[in-house]
């Protein structure tokens, strides 16, 4: 699996063939600085000392060219004073390579699927990964979400699955396609909210092709139509459609970049929580990507841009067009099985084609940095701090609110 395969999950082993099931459970202690995610009120201690405890199990499957890798856990959390906080949550990842047993259909054909769910009282602002051994997937962001918004704590139900095909037209042209959907549901609320939270789903098609141009480049030219559907606003969605250009360059073995970028039409409208009168348009929008990925055997870095249209599930039912920049360092210390580790996050997000005096707009971003030591191929140890901080204004009114994470964590693999 490389330097970095299972970097910070010692469940992901690799299987050569055949079947295998791997537990593992994680215990953490970590100061937090902000349990509500609320601003700063008077006289209100938002700080607390929290035990977590995640037992997970992963299936791990590589027979006849098929590859799946599946994972179901759980987390409970205990607050030192905020007894009532105290909860058991779950999540589970799947993502399948169906390998060559669609020959028989199209010779050469291939598809992946991935699926993943989680149920939590503490919301992400920001995506995270290796969860089912990889980072951002299509289907996490089918729901537009988490795109850099942080709701206060809320239960919150998220579910989302992609599927994609690639079919070989000639040894340089390839067909591909992909459809992703899933859903953002909020439940009880155990502080109040700043804002209406919205429940919101999606659907995107893409249809393309993908032409090999050399051993470095390739590029692709894809149709692709999304639906976001507000299911609190009696059915109010919109729509964009489009095309879009995507280049992938291999640089060197160390160095590789991705990058799409196009233009859809946007179609639909918002309602307004408090005239609520609704509205339609139909105008352009721009959409866009980047991605630079370095690796070698000790060093990994990555770097990531993304500009697109997502709901908002907060406030007021409208489209926001949402900026995300993400960068990310995997380093490997001179001391052995010691790794470094340290990411940061930024998001700008502003409520689309408004001239209202009560539009939408969000900033947020965050950092953070550890140390990860590999006591056993089954034992790791993790140390990491973490630093967020988010703004946003509906109207007149604005909400600023930041978080300080401290957090010690060891995780024990069984196989």
């Amino acid at each position: 699996m490389g330097s970095f395969g299972g970097a910070t999950d010692p469940s992901m082993v690799q299987v050569v063939d055949g079947f295998r099931l791997v537990p593992s459970i994680s215990a953490a202690e970590r100061y937090d600085s902000n349990v509500f995610l609320t601003p700063k009120t008077s006289g209100v201690d938002r700080s607390d000392y929290v035990s977590t405890l995640k037992p997970q199990i992963r299936g791990l499957f590589d027979e006849g060219g098929m590859k799946a890798n599946a994972v179901v856990g759980a987390t409970a959390e205990y607050y030192a004073k905020n007894r009532n906080f105290n909860y058991i949550g779950a999540n589970a990842g799947l993502s399948l390579n169906l390998g060559s047993i669609l020959d028989p259909l199209w010779q050469g054909m291939k598809a992946t699927v991935t699926d993943t769910f989680s149920y939590t009282p503490v919301p992400p602002a920001f995506l995270v990964g290796e969860q089912t051994g990889s980072t951002t997937t299509s289907s996490q962001v089918a729901y537009g979400g988490p795109n850099g918004i942080q709701v206060g704590r809320v239960s919150s139900i998220s579910n989302a699955l992609g599927v994609s095909l690639t079919a070989p037209v000639s040894q340089t042209l390839n067909l591909a396609g992909s459809y992703s959907r899933g859903f953002f549901r909020f439940g009880t609320s155990e502080v109040q909210q700043t804002g209406l939270l919205l429940n919101t789903s999606s659907e995107t098609i893409m249809a393309g092709v993908q032409a090999k141009l050399s051993p470095q480049d390739t590029l692709s030219l894809n149709y692709t139509q999304s639906t976001f559907t507000y299911e609190d606003a009696s059915g109010l969605a919109f729509t964009t459609r489009g095309g879009m250009l995507g280049w992938a360059h291999l640089f060197s073995p160390t160095v590789t970049m991705t990058s799409t970028a196009g233009v859809q039409i946007f179609e639909g409208g918002g309602v307004s929580s408090v005239s609520g009168s609704s509205n339609s348009s139909s105008s352009l929008v721009p959409t866009a990507g980047l991605g630079l990925t370095w690796k070698d055997q000790t060093t990994m870095l990555s770097l990531a841009y993304g500009l697109s249209l997502t709901p908002s599930y907060q406030f007021e039912a409208q489209p926001i067009l949402t900026n995300t920049v993400s960068f990310s360092v995997k380093q490997v210390m001179p001391i052995p099985d010691l790794v470094g580790l340290l990411s940061a996050n930024y998001a700008r997000g502003d409520q689309f084609g408004s001239t209202s005096a009560n539009s939408i707009s969000y900033s947020s971003y965050g950092g953070s940095s550890g140390i990860l030591y590999k006591i056993t191929t089954k034992t790791f140890l993790n140390l990491n701090y973490q630093y967020m901080k988010f703004d946003s204004q509906f109207g007149s009114q604005a909400f600023s609110m930041d978080r300080h994470l401290v957090s010690l964590n060891i995780t024990q693999a069984f196989y």
